[in-house]
């Protein structure tokens, strides 16, 4: 140091103490928290990147790579770009004076979802179809991962890819808002319910194409998912015209969010039974399929009497009940083709969480594998509709003073109720009962079961009306030789189209007929009530404890003066 310079200017030269400039600067202090902030979020996010699902990785970098998605993406662009030059080329002066946000809208609203309601879903389609036939799905399901898993993952690259097309036509949809002509509700609930559609649609196609491995059947399922998807995409075009271009949405109307509120609860609910159908059809033989199937069925059938409920409160009218019988005797009526055509054959590992108690066989016994108890399981929830439903009948005839327009009376309503029951006990007990004599000779995969079903119930309904049709002259009435056909014969009941007497007649019929079908199939049933629980082996037993060993024990004293006094007196 020379003799001129400031004691102090020495004392805080960084060379002396041995800092450089750069970490005595100001900055480095905000550089450094900066740095270390940056390595606590990027330690945060792998952590939570190992924990993402690996399909969904997988899936994410095979679509955003694959040609089908940047051909996409690239038209989306392209579309978008155009369509917003020559929409307003197109409007001219009235997109400065008039509402142009309206046909700004529909326009894009072309662009996004075409994308969102055929590409995407025919694209998870394709995935899992072409995994099931080339075999790499029989590498993935010896894997620790989980058929949900599976399922969870291809949806969500599916969401994930939905997101990408969101983000390039977001920014054009909130242009056409300042446009005047839409609100801004109006945008939104649009895209909420394009997004759900696109969901629904890709859980189908997942659906389907878990039907058959075979390359003929997969090609003729992803044509009729073809057809299918454009036929959503034409509705959704359908109706979203509608609403935006010329009626618009009734926001102010009372019934606007409860009718909204149960389309999406029944939206999800669906969406349960489908996820739990794909999962089902994903895993090996020897497990569980049908206990989460049979919830989620009786959870859909719970909201489907809420809502119906709550739309009586808000009109008790008998006219009512005729959408409540018909589409719940129609839901169960689909269901049950698919549960008597199960597998009878109950693998031990399945017999381990059968209920042990008394009360416990009572309530979950139906909850099981098992056509013998897929068929009670129907005609259980076909009792509980029916005796719900005639209790309201009886209710609103009470206390309702709206008339019902003359269509029906509350015992036209009580003789459909009750003898649409006795025929899906009797059509689906034959089913059941056809299917067990033919398993006899061969086996009957689930979709054979469900063909049989269909051709039975078309003979029954052909078989008699074709001669009928042939020699009767005069005006088609309903006749007693068309007793075995539903649909006409509980038309004929709502018209008031059959006689007294008959009417005694199809009763005294249907009812015999119901309780022949039911004691045929009663021995299938009580065999199947009657398994009882199998204990674990040994090495199971063995794997469960090394996976989730028991908490350790305190170690007991090995003498009278050893514990918590004379650790006191210590």
């Amino acid at each position: 140091m020379s003799a001129w310079e400031p004691a102090s200017e020495a004392l805080t030269r960084p060379e002396e103490v041995g800092l450089s400039k750069e970490t005595s600067s100001p900055f480095a202090a905000g550089r450094a928290a900066a740095a270390s902030w940056l390595e606590r979020l990027e330690a945060y996010l792998t952590s939570w990147g190992e924990r993402l699902n690996p399909i969904l990785v997988k899936e994410a970098r095979q679509a955003l790579k694959s040609r089908r998605f940047i051909s996409t993406f690239g038209l989306v662009l392209l579309f978008a770009c155009a369509w917003s030059y020559l929409g307003v080329a197109w409007m001219g002066d009235r997109i400065h004076f008039g509402a142009a946000g309206s046909v700004m809208f529909y326009g894009y609203y072309w662009i996004l979802a075409f994308p969102l309601l055929v590409v995407v879903p025919f694209g998870a389609f394709q995935s899992l179809a072409g995994e099931r036939h080339d075999g790499s799905h029989e590498l993935l399901s010896i894997t620790t991962l989980k058929p949900h898993q599976l399922v969870t993952g291809k949806l969500a690259s599916a969401l994930l890819e939905m997101l990408v097309y969101l983000s390039a036509v977001t920014p054009c949809l909130g242009f056409t808002y300042l446009l005047r002509g839409i609100d801004f509700p109006t945008i939104l609930l649009v895209l909420v319910y394009t997004i759900h559609a696109s969901l629904g649609l890709s859980l189908t196609g997942l659906l389907l194409a878990t039907v058959s491995i075979e390359r003929h059947w997969q090609m003729v399922l992803s044509v009729l998912l073809v057809i299918g998807l454009l036929a959503a995409f034409a509705g959704a075009l359908s109706l979203t015209g509608m609403v935006v271009l010329e009626v618009g949405l009734p926001w102010h109307e009372e019934e606007f969010i409860p009718v909204n509120l149960a389309v999406l609860t029944l939206f999800w609910g669906s969406f349960a039974l489908s996820f739990a159908a794909t999962a089902a059809q994903l895993t090996f033989a020897a497990d569980n399929r049908s206990t989460a199937l049979r919830v989620a069925m009786l959870a859909n059938h719970a909201l489907f009497l809420g809502w119906m409920a709550y739309a009586w409160h808000l009109s008790p009218d008998l006219f009512l009940f005729i959408p409540l019988l018909t589409l719940g005797y129609g839901y169960w009526a689909a269901l049950g083709m698919f549960l008597v055509a199960e597998g009878p054959d109950m693998s031990h590992r399945v017999r381990r969480g059968l209920p042990q108690t008394l009360l416990g066989r009572a309530l979950f016994t139906w909850l099981m594998p098992g056509p013998g108890t897929g068929y009670m399981f129907v005609l259980a929830n076909l009792m509980v509709l029916g005796a719900l439903s005639l209790l309201g009948v009886f209710v609103t005839r009470s206390i309702s003073t709206r008339p019902t327009m003359g269509m029906v009376d509350w015992q036209d309503l009580a003789h459909f109720g009750c003898l649409g029951f006795l025929y899906l006990a009797i059509y689906l007990g034959l089913g059941l009962w056809l299917i067990g004599l033919a398993r006899r000779r061969f086996a009957v995969p689930l979709p054979v079961g469900v063909l049989l079903q269909a051709v039975l119930l078309i003979l029954a309904c052909l078989v008699p009306l074709v001669p009928y049709l042939l020699y009767e002259t005069g005006p088609l009435r309903y006749s007693m030789t068309q007793l075995a056909n539903p649909f006409w014969t509980l038309a004929a009941v709502l018209d008031r189209d059959i006689p007294t007497h008959d009417l005694i007649s199809l009763y005294i019929g249907l009812t015999l007929a119901a309780a022949l079908v039911f004691f045929l199939n009663l021995p299938r049933v009580a065999y199947e009530v009657m398994r009882v629980q199998v204990a674990k082996p040994r090495r199971v037993v063995e794997e469960e404890v090394a996976e989730r060993p028991p908490p350790a024990l305190p170690a007991a004293p090995s003498s009278p003066w050893e514990g918590e006094g004379v650790a006191r007196v210590e």
